[in-house]
């Protein structure tokens, strides 16, 4: 490691760490092994040292020459035991695995206050190299801790992006974050990583040689300099893929080269169309625009100075606009909940959701909103305040949830298990295959929304719980799988039947336990 020998464990730790950052585990794991075995000897031979033991040197020969002659020479005392220190390939400690997820923390924090500048080679290698090692941990097959983990390193990744990027792809599949993408269960911190994610896939697919728009993004993401020209680039794919940035990915406007782009697009205008030919009066059609643009105004003219008292009914068909709070706000609750989701009864026993309903009909009707698309708007904010406050509810309502759950899941598994698996996932499922259940679930919808008045938390509060023996054994009996097939299932990694059958246990074993133990499961 480079250093001599010393009692300081702290100094043996650095040399060790920096003596890391300079090998390739995979490439060569010898030099991993022999630096391994070095970092124990050193560690041991730190005990062995007095307190100024790193400078002492002794002289054998000025001790033997001291020594009376008569004396008689004390048997040499036996050898310390051989060490029983694990090797790099037994088992780690937890310690181990948790001095990976500080350093990842600590690299990923670097500078927080300060302008981050962009993880270097070895940076990216070393987020990597950490994150192996946190994932390869035994305790991530437990669901309590596993759990964990996940909110702490989507909170640690989402608050340092763009540095944490290199982290973004491998991190989103391995937990499956991508599934609730678009959905109400998630939450904008996850929906900001999410979105990164996709650009970040989006720009690996550009840099794959073959792809439609792979040659205008070499072209556009290489640096031009003064008396640079255009690249051998057809003019339309290079338009294409700046239009595809502009109009729906903002960010990836920020991969190209400024000077670069400006050879293509003059104006570099952003936030404007920039594909030639695609604006009505670029080209050669701009006289012909110009002239139908005259006949236009022309026409609105003389609508404009017909006579106004004319009874002639108009060709458009004028959908009217909120006019009544009282009908309006219950037509809304009809389409979340039951008959028992009644306005009166919101202004009675919920005065928050009340407010909140209220507040949003004047918005809307001071925009002239159309009732349709105002109840559209606010049924999604509805059945997101559900789903934001359920953790919240009374007990009883989400154990009456997770049991309607069950109802649904069981009957899609019964019909097909890919409609169940899909549901599980928040996708898409036929809903006319459970009608009861969803029936079931507007109460619920109902009830919810009428009962918890606490304000949606930003972020779940994620307290680690444990998963005793007797639950793990009691969800992996009623699957009829193992406990790796438990945890692969939970990850949406097994095939749709395993997937669907597993969650099914796991809702059917949490309530069944009391509720100081199953609402830890059920959140």
């Amino acid at each position: 490691m480079g250093i001599a020998p010393t009692n300081d464990t702290r100094a043996i730790r650095r040399a060790y760490a920096a003596r890391l950052k300079t090998i390739d585990v995979e490439a060569d794991p010898a030099a991993f092994i022999a630096l391994r075995e070095a970092f124990e000897d050193a560690t041991q031979q730190a005990a062995w040292l007095d307190e100024k033991g790193e400078e002492r040197e002794w002289n054998w020969e000025e001790e033997a020459e001291s020594a009376p002659e008569a004396a008689t020479p004390e048997p040499e005392p036996e050898p310390p035991a051989p060490s029983l220190a694990p090797q790099p390939w037994a088992p780690r400690t937890p310690d181990y695995y948790e001095g990976h997820a500080t350093a990842l923390a600590e690299l990923l924090h670097r500078n927080d206050l300060a302008p981050r500048p962009l993880p270097s080679t070895i940076d990216r290698r070393e987020m990597l190299d950490h994150w192996r090692v946190i994932v390869s941990d035994p305790r991530m097959d437990r669901i309590d801790f596993a759990a964990d983990v996940e909110a702490w390193i989507a909170q640690l990744v989402g608050y340092t992006i763009p540095f944490s990027d290199t982290l973004i792809l491998p991190v989103t599949e391995y937990f499956g974050w991508y599934r609730d993408d678009g959905t109400i269960r998630q939450s904008p911190g996850m929906a900001e990583i999410t979105a990164r994610y996709r650009l970040l896939r989006l720009v690996e697919d550009f840099a794959t040689p073959g792809h439609q728009h792979h040659a205008a993004w070499m072209e556009l993401t290489t640096p031009a300099y003064e008396g640079s020209r255009r690249g051998r680039v057809k003019r339309s794919e290079v338009r294409a893929l700046i239009a595809l940035a502009r109009n729906h990915y903002p960010d990836l406007e920020l991969s190209f080269d400024p000077d670069r782009v400006a050879l293509w697009d003059p104006k570099h205008r952003i936030g404007t169309q920039a594909a030639e030919g695609s604006g009505f009066f670029s080209g050669w059609s701009w006289q012909f625009g110009w002239v139908l643009l005259v006949i236009v105004v022309l026409n609105i003219g003389r609508c404009a100075f017909q006579d106004r008292d004319s009874t002639r009914p108009s060709p458009f068909q004028i959908e009217r606009t909120l006019e009544s709070e009282d009908r309006d706000i219950q037509a809304l609750l009809d389409r979340v909940g039951d008959a028992s989701l009644r306005w009166e009864a919101v202004q009675a026993q919920n005065k928050p959701l009340a407010m909140l309903l209220h507040s949003n009909w004047l918005i809307g009707r001071d925009a002239k909103a159309q009732p349709r698309e105002w109840s559209d708007k606010m049924a999604k904010l509805l059945l997101e305040r559900f789903d934001d406050q359920l953790p919240d509810a009374p007990y009883r309502l989400r154990v009456a949830f997770n049991r309607v759950l069950i109802q649904k899941a069981q009957a899609l598994l019964a019909a097909n298990p890919a409609h169940c698996d899909a549901m599980m996932k928040g996708q898409s499922y036929p809903v006319e295959e459970v009608p009861e259940a969803l029936r079931d679930q507007r109460a619920l919808v109902a009830q919810v929304l009428l009962e918890t008045q606490v304000e949606p938390r930003a972020q779940l509060d994620r307290r680690g719980f444990s998963v005793s023996p007797p639950v793990m054994a009691a969800i992996t009996e009623k699957a009829g799988i193992t406990r790796d097939q438990l945890r692969e299932a939970l990850l949406f990694k097994a095939d749709a039947r395993t997937n669907c059958v597993a969650r099914i246990a796991l809702m059917e074993t949490a309530v069944a336990l009391p509720q100081a133990e199953g609402a830890a499961l059920l959140q």
